[in-house]
């Protein structure tokens, strides 16, 4: 059976189309109440008082909390594990408001309109205190209480590799916020009946993590919290943090009942995260044939109110950006700070779109300065198989990018499309672009990185899978089955699985940062081979045989001429009733390297130079991924992430007004891109020259498919209007400035 490779659905897709799973909303436990928020209008405020007295009376009102009822204890709803040291600067209801959108109160009613109404009845009194929205500015405070921390790495000798450039190019770059906009908002349900156990059922992606905090946060011991997800409808990185468990959980120890609190979509543009805007300068010194020779770069984050993951977006990007290229003298450095505007967060790649976006439009920019071919310029320095990381010298392992440039070169046309004319009818330009991008697999290096599996074989010759992965529509769930399939020689059909539930599974870190593969993959491969290990153990007892000359056959135990000694069944029933022993095994994995995926994409576009639209005409992406583990699952993973990379690059941004409220938090007004502005021609493949210790030499592409895009198209944009694209996305507004700035007039980009 040769299940690695195929295509295979989802494997809950048919349960979600004909509506069968359940997501956290759709669960009601007995006798539930609701809970409802009140939220700052304030972006830097101290609560002077909260006064609930009319609320409290109100029909079907249970319980009112705030900052005089819960606990003061400080947290960072993003820490992952107990010996992390990450700034704890959040509170379940803060006494100072940090941002338009922070959390004030919350109701707690029999019925979610009655707590809405209650909300209305509140009277909260501020006391004003100064607010900054500006990351420059926060950067600037004299006592630098706006930066969460300088986050740097170096190699070489920045210094004697400029004075060795033949020319030195500046660049400043610049990307706004955005949404993640999962189909799922989040929502969690927590209970405790008796005051002594818990157990909450979360929309979340660290489901340990989340118990640690809960456990931190109100003094019960881990065996006494139970942290549950159901069907998750997409994260993207918005659902790492801990955000509303804390707020369900003081509301059901308050009131002794179940009690749900799900955001509209309204509330979570404001109330959940976002993707840090972000300001770039670049300095590159280079050779005459375009060989880097030097590399200065610095990137600005606006984390907003809260820290939670900016310090360790920042990190990953400056640890993921010196990977990509050749460069034998560089330093990268990323500033976090903290601002009045809603919160800062993981989204898909971690701080990688932004800085590819910004190296990769320098770079274009570079070469067409020194009269060199992108393409060319990119053959020259990006990093080989062979590559040692310039910073401390270590081994990349197997890096494919050149021969994902070379593929998708191929596959595009670049040759004949790059010299065809930019001039296409009256006002109408065309152009092409490449972007690159990286990301690594995992933690490795940083901190805590392992996953545990148990599989169990029941004596029907089926199988259990009990796996801490959060599948979150990505199948990373399905992947795991499939390598269990292939190392048990089951069929799929025949495999459930049990899944993120921290009473029944073991323990996973969380699923970010390109785990999914790289990490939990290989636990769900190892927990299988042992198991089979176990089997044929036990087989050859009972068949006076030697295991090591005994297989596993599609519907038999197989000697070592592949003739059948018993069937599958009977050697599961007889394991079980003559031997009284369970099949079953748990492995635990940890990352055992630091290897990055790699992807190039190329994009064609089309400018409308009266309307200022672009329009993607084909577009190829060629990802470097070690092994294709599931054609179906990749594919949709890649195709997923030139969305995402699509909106980035020409539409959607969160705006802000001048006291920092979110102002286009709908989904009629956020304009995410549209299925019809996806590329006319969409092209995906995949170079498959493995990548070790991955499964079957397989790495990650889900957040790597995020990566390359807004770089490309942006690219493909500069390259139509002949003019360098330094803010992104490039919206009708934008685009027409650029062509204002093309043709003279005295007109700067908005």
């Amino acid at each position: 059976m040769r299940t690695i490779g195929s295509s295979v659905p989802v494997h809950d897709a048919q349960a979600k189309v004909t509506g069968a799973c359940l997501y956290t909303d759709d669960l009601e436990p007995a006798d539930i109440l609701y809970a409802k928020l009140l939220y700052s209008k304030e972006a830097h405020a101290k609560i002077v008082s909260v006064d609930s007295t009319e609320a409290e009376a109100m029909e079907g009102v249970v319980a009112v909390l705030s900052c005089f009822n819960t606990t003061p204890r400080f947290y960072n709803s993003a820490k992952r594990f107990d010996e992390q040291e990450v700034p704890q600067d959040e509170q379940i209801f803060p006494r100072i408001v940090q941002h338009v959108g922070d959390r004030v109160a919350a109701v707690v009613a029999e019925r979610p309109e009655q707590a809405l109404r209650a909300l209305k009845a509140i009277k909260v009194e501020y006391e004003p205190l100064p607010a900054i929205f500006d990351p420059e500015e926060a950067l600037a405070l004299e006592d630098s209480s706006g930066l969460y921390a300088k986050i740097s790495t170096s190699g070489g000798d920045l210094e004697a590799g400029f004075s060795q450039a033949d020319a030195v190019f500046e660049g400043r770059k610049e990307t706004e916020a955005i949404h993640h906009l999962a189909l799922e908002p989040h929502s969690v349900i927590a209970e405790c009946r008796n005051g002594k156990k818990a157990t909450v059922w979360t929309s979340t992606q660290t489901t340990f993590a989340v118990r640690m905090l809960l456990s931190e946060l109100f003094g019960f011991p881990r065996s006494r919290i139970r942290v549950v997800k159901p069907v998750m409808g997409g994260g993207f990185g918005a659902k790492i943090p801990m955000i509303l468990e804390p707020v369900a959980l003081a509301a059901a120890i308050k009131t002794g009942r179940p009690v749900k609190l799900t955001l509209s979509r309204k509330e979570a543009f404001f109330a959940t995260r976002m993707r840090h805007a972000s300001k770039t300068r670049i300095k590159t010194g280079v050779k005459k044939d375009g060989t880097i020779v030097a590399q200065d770069i610095t990137i600005l984050f606006n984390g907003g109110a809260y820290c939670t993951q900016s310090i360790n977006v920042g990190a990953a990007t400056v640890h993921d950006i010196v990977n990509c290229f050749r460069t034998p003298n560089i330093k990268v450095t990323a500033l976090p700070v903290r601002t009045n505007l809603p919160v800062a967060g993981a989204m898909r790649g971690y701080g990688s779109p932004q800085m590819h976006f910004a190296l990769q439009t320098h770079l274009a920019q570079v070469a067409r300065q020194l009269g060199i071919d992108f393409y060319a310029f990119l053959e020259r320095n990006l990093v080989r198989p062979d590559a040692l990381s310039p910073v401390g010298g270590r081994s990349l392992g197997n890096p494919r990018p050149l021969d994902c440039l070379h593929r998708g070169g191929e596959l595009f046309g670049w040759k004949a499309k790059s010299a065809l004319p930019r001039e296409v009818g009256k006002n109408r330009f065309r152009g092409v672009g490449i972007g690159v991008g990286t990301h690594g697999n995992g933690v490795f290096g940083a901190h805590l990185d392992y996953t545990g599996i148990r599989v169990r074989m029941n004596e029907d010759d089926t199988v259990l899978l009990f796996t801490g992965s959060h599948d979150m529509g990505n199948g990373s769930v399905t992947v795991q089955k499939m390598i269990v399939s292939q190392e048990l020689n089951v069929p799929l059909e025949r495999i459930e699985a049990v899944e993120s539930d921290t009473e029944n599974c073991p323990y996973n870190l969380g699923d970010y940062a390109s785990r999914g593969v790289f990490v939990s993959a290989e636990a769900a491969r190892r927990a299988a081979i042992s198991l089979r290990a176990l089997i044929l153990e036990k087989g050859g007892g009972l068949t006076g045989r030697p295991s090591a000359e005994l297989s596993l056959g599609t519907e038999a135990l197989l000697g070592a001429d592949g003739k059948a000694l018993m069937s599958r069944k009977d050697l599961f029933r007889r394991i079980n009733q003559e031997l009284q022993q369970d099949l079953e095994v748990t492995e635990s994995w940890a990352n055992a390297a630091g290897r990055t995926s790699y992807g190039v994409h190329f994009a064609e576009v089309e400018v409308d130079g009266n309307s200022g639209e672009v329009d993607i005409l084909s577009y190829v992406a060629v990802h470097d991924v070690g092994k294709v583990l599931n054609r179906q699952g990749i594919e949709g993973q890649l195709e997923g992430g030139i969305h995402m990379s699509t909106g980035y690059a020409l539409s959607e941004e969160l705006r802000f007004d001048e006291k920092g409220a979110v102002v286009n938090g709908s989904l009629g007004r956020y304009n995410i891109i549209r299925a019809s502005r996806m590329p006319k021609e969409l092209i995906v493949d995949f170079i498959e020259e493995g990548e070790e210790p991955g499964p079957y030499g397989a790495k990650s592409i889900g957040e790597c498919a995020a990566v390359p895009g807004a770089a490309a198209i942006a690219n493909a944009v500069a390259d139509a209007l002949g003019v360098e694209v330094d803010h992104i996305p490039l919206t009708p507004k934008r685009v027409l400035a650029l062509l204002s700035l093309k043709n003279g007039d005295d007109i700067c980009p908005a």
